[in-house]
């Protein structure tokens, strides 16, 4: 299971979407998996909660809501997520930060701000059903919490930056609601929930489950 954020970034009626880093192949709206506070680590051992981090470089994947856990302990692990308790409200300024930071890494100098007075507000939940990954022996559920920016000067600003940077940064793709509902955009292959910014209840163009 996977709880995380993600952003409804838009220009001229198209999302701005980044470079997935541990799917390069991919691009994915910016945002990411929650992470909770060391206070709540005593409960989550306490409800079986195994943590899962993918092959390579794991340290951005520290205190990650993204895991395995018993079947009967999964309504105590909802409760728990459902309060907001000892975890991120949502992991969309962070992720920025990270994510624009790793886009513009071959050019710092044109690297945007990400202003501290970004507000996102939240739009819907989204959430895949329970599914068995072929040739294993769980099954996966993700979550996903939808967001956009504020409209503002702050917000303006960014989306135009990185729109006009998407027609130089490699790391940076512009793509249409079809493009997004079709999971490709030319050559770049558009991964799978970002369909979930155009509706709660998308339908994913994944080709396979993400081993979460």
């Amino acid at each position: 299971m996977a709880m995380s954020s993600i952003l409804s970034l838009k220009w001229d009626n198209r999302f701005i979407l980044v470079q997935n880093k541990h799917r390069p192949h991919e691009f994915a709206p910016f945002g990411g998996v929650i992470k909770h506070s060391k206070t709540a680590e005593g409960f989550l051992r306490q409800i079986g909660f195994e943590p899962h981090t993918l092959d390579g470089d794991a340290s951005d994947m520290d205190r990650d809501i993204r895991g395995f856990i018993q079947g009967g302990r999964f309504p105590s692990f909802i409760k728990w997520f459902a309060t907001g308790v000892d975890r991120e409200s949502n992991s969309i300024h962070r992720e920025l930060q990270e994510e624009v930071a790793e886009a513009f890494a071959e050019q710092p100098d044109a690297t945007p701000a990400i202003s501290a007075r970004l507000r996102p507000i939240f739009l819907w939940n989204a959430q895949t059903e329970f599914r068995r990954p072929p040739n294993q022996d769980f099954y996966q559920f993700r979550l996903f919490q939808v967001f956009e920016l504020e409209d503002d000067e702050e917000s303006r600003h960014l989306r135009s930056s990185l729109a006009q940077a998407a027609g130089w940064c490699r790391r940076l793709l512009l793509a249409s609601p079809e493009e997004v509902r079709r999971g490709r955009a030319g050559d770049a292959h558009i991964a799978g929930h970002t369909i979930f910014l155009l509706s709660k209840s998308g339908e994913s163009n994944e080709p396979e489950p993400l081993p979460i």
